[in-house]
């Protein structure tokens, strides 16, 4: 029972998850930015993993076994949890994040108008 919610949150909550983060992602920070992208990697390996054992013929899971119930089940899920860890710690190793007023000024915000002399 476990398995199969595993198997629905990897399948369905995650991306809108992720969908959800990744609407307002310009004004994050860095690292921010590194984990979400790290989190879509990690969910899209996951997802071509499974998509690859789903389509092996029913002969190669005979027996059933341990393996099939991660790859098939937890795959997505752990591979969006991998990607976002993975990224979160690379991030910890880089030197910090600007200051807000030395980042450079996004397309959104405004330019400021210039006098003429």
């Amino acid at each position: 029972m476990l398995d199969r919610i595993a198997l629905l949150i990897g399948l369905f909550v995650v991306p809108i998850v992720l969908l959800r983060l990744g609407d307002s992602l310009r004004k994050k920070t860095m690292r921010r930015r590194r984990v979400f992208w790290g989190a879509v990697i990690g969910h899209s390996t996951g997802m071509v993993v499974t998509f690859f054992a789903a389509m092996l013929p029913p002969i190669g899971w005979h027996g059933g076994g341990p393996a099939r119930i991660v790859v098939v089940h937890w795959a997505m899920l752990v591979g969006a949890a991998a990607g976002a860890a993975v990224a979160l710690l690379g991030s910890r190793a880089t030197e910090p994040e600007p200051e807000p007023s030395q980042r450079p000024a996004s397309r959104r915000e405004p330019a400021v108008a210039r006098e003429a002399d």
